[in-house]
């Protein structure tokens, strides 16, 4: 079940930007049946406790198991199998009264995460989530088998739940929409994730992960259970800022948290796609350089994925920055959501590319500590991050709209891109100012490239007039070809960089020399 690096990766990379673009055309069609209204405004703010909140205790729940669960697979087969059994059963019981608790304050949770909706909107967004609510036991097992699958080496499987989950939520709103209306949302997601928990039960039959008899309890319970409340802070850095958001976003016209959902759901792929990928496949490599103490191979390691993260980032980052507009039109601009909407969706995008490569480097720096068990450290740091983050977002909500709050959260990015580095070096003594020099002499000047011909195709494309659909992606396969163009030409001048060696291979050329 050993993969390479470079395979799990691959494989990571596809099914997590299947997924993106399955989100891509969910958010469409939901902007083209209901534009950007309260109707919308009530759907994401119901959405916000079974899937944001639940989410975050899923993914906590996903990295602190794999660390223990690895090291009882090295102790004994019958004893990792038990623990998964145990902490299967426990997520149920917990989950389950989770269920019933929110059930029960459903008002107040909507009244909680949207102090400025109106009666109606409040009654619809407690609508949805009544449906919604019975998610959290899928979502909750869900976590469990997927941190099992990962320890397993099992990458495919949970990479593939946001396929099923889009997929069916897709569905479910062609089908249920013209008789249920926003309440279709609603119960496409309630069937959606429960898609992602049969799907990740498939590994554990086939390999037959759980044998039949098993205890009730097993001994690591405990250390799992210590792992996940600082991880569950750290890693939910950008889910509670988005939460954040979102509630200060409720005050605001309405329409305007489906805009910033918009932006957010474009802006934040990157982020998903590279960041996520690199991170998953990275974090056993990370544990096992940790336990070997073998901080050389630990720093090549993250020299690499920094080479990425910078490249990516630059070019991705130039894209939103040039096309912002462009992008929103052709994504949403159809049905119920107007020019207005895409004129106030499309500014956020360009925040968010400026601030790229440190959305990217967030998910790749938590799984070193993580690897490492330095878990309370990074807690505090995120923790100050999200202070950062609430301070600019209420300064500059009232004057900036929604672009105050991605402003907020790039910053809080940021600031804690900055801890993680330093907390980095005062414990491996890793330097990663050297780090970001490597990557930028190794990856930086090829994005600059792209994003320079990016800016050159838009100032030749602009002068044949816009607003066309045909012209829009005319101009972009002309920004396209100009981008690949100029990397052709860097790979055949470049020296041994990761990238140039990449797609050297790829285009079958050799370097000049």
């Amino acid at each position: 079940m050993q993969r390479s690096i470079t395979k799990s990766t691959t494989v990571v990379f596809i099914l997590t930007t299947i997924s993106s673009i399955l989100g891509f055309v969910r958010e469409s069609y939901i902007a083209f049946l209901f534009g950007a209204t309260g109707l919308t405004d009530a759907f994401y703010i119901a959405l916000i406790f079974p899937d944001t909140i639940v989410g975050l205790i899923q993914s906590a729940l996903t990295y602190s198991l794999v660390p223990v669960l690895k090291a009882e697979r090295r102790k004994d087969d019958k004893s990792a199998s038990t623990l998964i059994y145990v902490i299967l059963l426990l997520s149920m019981v917990i989950f389950t009264i989770m269920t019933i608790i929110a059930f029960l304050f459903r008002n107040p949770l909507v009244s909680l995460f949207s102090p400025g909706f109106s009666k109606r909107e409040h009654l619809i967004a407690v609508q949805l989530l009544s449906v919604m609510i019975v998610g959290v036991v899928f979502t909750g097992i869900s976590g469990v088998l997927s941190g099992v699958n990962n320890a397993f080496e099992e990458f495919t499987f949970p990479a593939a739940v946001g396929v099923v989950y889009n997929v069916i939520l897709i569905s479910t709103s062609i089908i249920l929409a013209p008789v249920l209306g926003i309440r279709s949302l609603a119960f496409g997601f309630l069937i959606g994730v429960f898609g992602k928990l049969i799907i990740q039960f498939v590994p554990v039959i086939r390999y037959r992960y759980l044998s039949k008899r098993q205890s009730i309890w097993h001994p690591s319970v405990p250390t799992v259970a210590r792992l996940m409340p600082p991880i569950l802070i750290s890693s939910g850095l950008g889910t509670i800022n988005l939460i954040i958001d979102r509630v200060l976003a409720s005050g605001l016209p309405n329409g305007y948290i489906s805009d910033l959902t918009y932006a957010s759901k474009i802006g934040l792929m990157p982020a998903i796609l590279v960041g996520g990928s690199l991170a998953t496949t990275l974090y056993n490599q990370f544990v096992s350089n940790i336990l070997d103490n073998n901080f050389v191979q630990l720093q090549k390691n993250l020299v690499k994925a920094t080479t990425w993260v910078v490249f990516i980032s630059i070019v991705i980052g130039g894209i939103f920055i040039l096309f912002s507009s462009d992008i929103i039109y052709l994504l949403f601009r159809h049905g119920a959501f107007t020019l207005k909407d895409v004129a106030i969706t499309a500014t956020p995008l360009i925040i968010y590319g400026v601030f790229q490569p440190f959305y990217i480097l967030i998910p790749i720096l938590d799984r070193v500590f993580y690897a490492a068990k330095k878990n309370r450290s990074v807690m505090m740091r995120s923790l100050l991050a999200v202070g950062v983050n609430i301070l600019v977002s209420v300064l500059t909500v009232h004057r900036l709209g929604i672009k105050g709050l991605v402003l907020g959260n790039g910053l809080a990015q940021v600031v804690a891109v900055v801890m993680l580095c330093t907390a980095i070096f005062k414990w491996t003594r890793i330097s990663y100012v050297r780090i970001m020099l490597q990557a930028f002499r190794r990856g930086g000047i090829p994005g600059i490239l792209v994003f320079c011909s990016f800016g050159a195709s838009l100032c030749i494309t602009r002068t044949w007039g816009e607003g066309s659909l045909k012209l829009l992606v005319f101009q972009g396969m002309i920004a396209l070809g100009f981008g690949v163009l100029f990397l052709t030409i860097y790979t055949f001048v470049d020296g041994k960089s990761d990238i140039s060696i990449f797609l050297r291979k790829i285009l079958g050329v050799k370097r000049i020399t």
